[in-house]
């Protein structure tokens, strides 16, 4: 495999957030006058929090809508730093592919102080220089522009990077945008993911995939 790069998603990929970001959406939600499902909010997931507020809140004006999303932020900050988790084998796997020289970058939905929280938290914050976030995302997840715009960034083609990522939104998102993708989780295999090249169900696969093949490049 001749890869320079990996792009990573953050939540569900890296780390575990999203029961905060949930909890967020859900309490705020309510407080607003809306009760949302554990399936719709499932749904939601590796979008961006404001596409979560349009179509919840799509009866509402914009100042309304800024208001209640400003919310769910502050109401997921206060959450998050008690509850990130890294995820199991994910600081051996991101590690390994740095020694061998791929720079790595992150591509997720979130803003840019849950990234840096989140990577501090996880103990990678030194791996990934190029952390591409909600914050000025013009068109998030499931669209490709989130990683076309990534891509950009490192200077790479498509067929110089592989991706990995978690949820449903983020691997339409790679895979429309010409990434090699990998979908890891302990959801998975399933055939949602067919769509994406490979799926394995947490980083202990990958690690040993290393071991056997030393080198992505």
């Amino acid at each position: 495999m001749n890869y320079r790069a990996a792009i990573f998603d953050l939540d569900g990929t890296l780390v575990i957030s999203e029961p905060a970001w949930q909890a967020a959406k859900s309490s705020v939600s309510t407080r607003f006058g809306r009760s949302v499902t554990s399936a719709f909010l499932d749904s939601h997931e590796g979008r961006n929090v404001g596409a979560f507020v349009n179509e919840v809140f799509k009866k509402y004006d914009d100042d309304k809508r800024a208001k209640i999303l400003s919310e769910i932020k502050s109401e997921a900050w206060r959450l998050l730093p008690s509850e990130i988790k890294p995820v199991p084998g994910a600081q051996e796997f991101v590690r390994a592919l740095s020694k061998q020289g791929m720079r790595l970058a992150i591509c997720s939905s979130s803003p840019a102080r849950n990234i840096d929280l989140s990577l501090q938290i996880a103990g990678i914050e030194d791996l990934f220089d190029i952390r591409v976030s909600a914050d000025g995302m013009k068109q998030g997840k499931p669209h490709p522009a989130p990683f076309l715009g990534t891509l950009e960034t490192l200077g790479l083609t498509a067929d110089q990077v592989i991706a990995f990522e978690d949820s449903l939104a983020g691997a339409r998102s790679a895979v429309d945008a010409g990434l090699t993708t990998i979908a890891i989780g302990p959801h998975l295999p399933s055939e949602q993911f067919d769509f994406c090249a490979h799926q394995v169900s947490g980083y202990e696969t990958l690690l040993s995939f290393l071991d056997q093949a030393p080198s992505f490049r």
